[in-house]
């Protein structure tokens, strides 16, 4: 849910329970108000998320708060500019979003639980130690189709930090089950991989017809932004798993894939 409330004196209070401490965030509300509305950059507020202004709504990501905040921001200032002069200042509207009826769990096969999805596809190019049976990583490409990107670099950053988790998961952690559970102390015991186990990371953002996505030139009829948050843990894996077949001339298909793993299938083709 948001609330806008366009003041007497021409400023814009902005209240929103999907709204976190993110800058990106921020910048984009900012970037919509300014251009909808003609509202000045210091005369735009953007309040804390507060239940006692707009309902609760439940756990956020930053994903999520993009996109939803996106939609329900350009919402509001279609609402105030259709009342803007014929009602007196100030004005006050408020939106709550709803996913269609198609985005839902049906609990049976076919059940579609996502506002819209994101897409990419990745290479991975890596090789094994002949002697240690140790993988490496050394080159990482991804490309991601996620509708608009409202801010280039803090989107590659984030994805890149989401490559450097799942190659982490992937080559170094060691996962203790117990009964079909995680051993409780498995996430504080995470250690992430020093800077010169990074490999080289190239992402670039396309969009719907595959043409390079440039935040500074945009379309009027551009897809709305999407969720990029947990993309390359969908991507990385397999596409590390197949480069390490193709190396060891072995299927893998059991992660984490660690030297005593890579060994075993050697031995035993």
């Amino acid at each position: 849910a948001a609330t806008l409330r366009l003041e007497s004196d021409g400023s814009a209070h902005f209240f929103s329970n999907t709204t976190p401490g993110s800058s990106t965030i921020k910048s984009s509300i900012r970037d919509i108000l300014r251009d909808n509305l003609g509202v000045q950059d210091e005369a735009i507020h953007i309040s804390p998320s507060s239940s006692q202004m707009v309902p609760d709504g439940g756990p956020m990501c930053v994903s999520r708060s993009l996109s939803i905040s996106h939609f329900l921001t350009h919402q509001l200032c279609t609402l105030i500019q259709q009342q803007r002069f014929r009602n007196p200042l100030p004005l006050e509207v408020s939106r709550t979003f709803r996913p269609p009826r198609g985005a839902s769990v049906t609990g049976r096969p076919g059940g579609y639980p996502w506002l819209a999805p994101s897409w990419a596809t990745a290479v991975v190019e890596a090789k094994v130690d002949p002697v240690s049976y140790q993988p490496w990583v050394s080159g990482v490409w991804m490309v991601v189709q996620a509708g608009a990107i409202l801010n280039v670099n803090h989107a590659r950053a984030h994805i890149q930090g989401n490559i450097i988790q799942t190659l982490d998961w992937i080559l170094h952690q060691r996962w203790q089950i117990h009964h079909g559970y995680l051993a409780s102390r498995v996430a504080t015991d995470m250690k992430i991989a020093g800077l010169l186990q990074i490999p080289s990371i190239t992402i670039d953002f396309v969009d719907e017809s595959g043409l390079p996505v440039s935040e500074k030139h945009r379309s009027k009829d551009e897809q709305p932004p999407r969720g990029i948050g947990e993309l390359a843990q969908s991507v990385i894996p397999p596409a590390l798993l197949s480069a390490l077949s193709q190396a060891t001339g072995q299927f893998f298909d059991h992660i984490p894939i660690t030297p005593e793993l890579i060994h075993r299938y050697m031995e035993n083709p």
